[in-house]
């Protein structure tokens, strides 16, 4: 064969990177059947593993059959973070494996079709995944984790329950002059039996205030009804006499704190969305130092693992299915599930480290994320 040729054929071997909406359309319906069916798979084991470790408390209570359906299907959003990203890997094996199979990744790449050109469509899959399981931590996970926490405990408490963490709620504010205390704290805006303390700069006492109410109007501030405040003399800390009021307005710059900020602040870290930690830390100049340092790992955390491990898995995926003609389908999956499972353990584990401070924030929340995804990046680079 002359140079010509040689040349002519080394030309039509190249790689190519360019538009083709039929093989695009092939891989994605490849790809999305066996997706849809594992995702649907692991709902179930999960939602039997839900079964078996909470039906007897229902059981042994008093409840309807609504009411017991009600709780296991909150139950199943929670499961969907750890469901999609190992989805993603497992259907895009098979599929990647199944087209090794019938030799149509070799066609691929006779007729000059990269190995990362291939996955575009299970990547661009895989972006979606990621997008809708963020959407599903931060604002519909929250939600159906605490009304499941309600329910379920609203059936196995004896007697009317509420929720113990409105009942005698505490809030320092973030700059320590202020203490408050709600008898029980409602939702509205609208609080009855509020006990208010504020503090000098040095912590000394200044004043404290009882009110059988106390109303919250965005751009007024609080309004405390009929209640009675008293002074305390800065030296020796001793009361003056109790003056009494009908009303009593608290302006803004005084007391910035609104009742969504109290409760935000009382929440369970997983309660919050990602917009609501970045809310309270960008109010909390004076928050202390260990509890700055969980909100933040928290936030990176979330801004990296959620939107990225189904990315991740696909990108380490698809290159180690192409390898199961030479190492075996069940090898290359073997050792898919190990660097997701390290990569799941290894994120938990740094995200306690930044939590107790024994790494930066930004480290302990987004580094195991960085360095999966230039290995998953490099792994599909180099498949080729």
């Amino acid at each position: 064969m002359s140079d010509d040729g040689n040349n002519k054929e080394r030309h039509s071997a190249a790689r190519v990177f360019i538009w083709m909406p039929t093989l695009d359309r092939y891989v994605f319906r490849e790809f999305a059947f066996p997706l849809v069916v594992l995702i649907l798979g692991f709902t179930i084991l999960f939602l039997v593993g839900d079964l078996f470790n909470d039906l007897g408390d229902f059981l042994e209570h008093p409840c309807t059959v609504t009411q017991t359906i009600t709780y296991f299907l909150l139950k199943i959003p929670g499961n969907v973070r750890f469901i999609l990203p190992i989805s993603v890997l497992l259907a895009c094996m098979y599929t990647m494996a199944n087209f090794g199979k019938n030799m149509e990744v070799t066609a691929m790449r006779a007729s000059g079709v990269s190995l990362m050109r291939c996955g575009v469509p299970i990547y661009m899959a895989a972006v979606c995944v990621g997008a809708v399981n963020c959407w599903f931590n931060e604002t519909f996970i929250p939600y159906t984790e605490r009304e499941s926490y309600l329910l379920r405990k609203s059936i196995t408490t004896e007697g009317a329950y509420k929720d113990s963490r409105r009942t005698n709620l505490s809030y320092r504010s973030p700059d320590g002059r202020r203490t408050w205390l709600f008898n029980y704290f409602d939702t509205s805006e609208t609080q009855k039996e509020v006990y208010l303390k504020h503090f000098h700069e040095d912590g000394s006492l200044d004043w404290d205030l009882k009110a059988e109410m106390a109303k919250y109007v965005s751009g007024k501030g609080w309004v405390f009804e009929h209640g009675e405040l008293t002074r305390f003399d800065k030296e020796n800390q001793l009361p003056g006499a109790p003056r009494k009021f009908d009303v009593m307005v608290g302006k803004p710059k005084d007391f910035p704190e609104s009742p969504r900020d109290i409760l935000n602040a009382v929440k369970h870290i997983e309660d919050l969305s990602s917009f609501e930690i970045y809310d309270i830390l960008s109010k909390a100049e004076k928050m202390p130092e260990m509890r700055k340092d969980i909100y933040w790992t928290t936030l990176f955390y979330r801004m990296s693992f959620y939107p990225w491990a189904a990315i991740i898995a696909a990108f380490i995926g698809v290159p180690l299915s192409t390898k199961s003609a030479r190492n075996g389908v069940f090898i290359s999956i073997v050792v898919a599930i190990i660097v997701i499972i390290s990569y799941v353990v290894l994120s938990e584990v740094f995200r306690v480290l930044g939590n107790r401070g024994d790494l930066p924030p930004l480290i302990a929340g987004a580094g195991p994320t960085v360095a999966f995804m230039l290995y998953a990046w490099w792994n599909v680079a180099h498949s080729d």
